[in-house]
């Protein structure tokens, strides 16, 4: 899911999604129209202000498929955004 589809479906403008990620609006502009690359840090603020969960799934040495999420804690996290722990879990 885009990023700004995400905001949209929350009900935030990119004024209220930046205010609660600790950001600015133009930032978030920036990232929604892919004119900037967001760091790991930036896009789990940007995510947890979402009330969203970060999954991640990757290839390991031996090709098995492994998937990180990183349940973040939107109300907690706001507005500093601490960093939730990583799960590992099998896809």
């Amino acid at each position: 899911m885009q990023l700004a589809e995400l905001r949209r479906q929350k009900g935030l403008s990119q004024a209220a999604l930046a205010k609660l990620a600790g950001m600015t609006q133009p930032e978030v502009a920036r990232l929604e129209a892919a004119e900037a690359s967001p760091t790991f840090d930036t896009m789990a603020r940007l995510l947890a202000a979402a009330g969203a969960d970060l999954d991640i799934k990757f290839r390991d040495a031996r090709g098995k498929v492994v998937r990180l999420t990183m349940v973040l804690k939107g109300a907690e996290l706001a507005p500093r955004c601490r960093r939730g722990p990583l799960r590992q879990a099998n896809a």
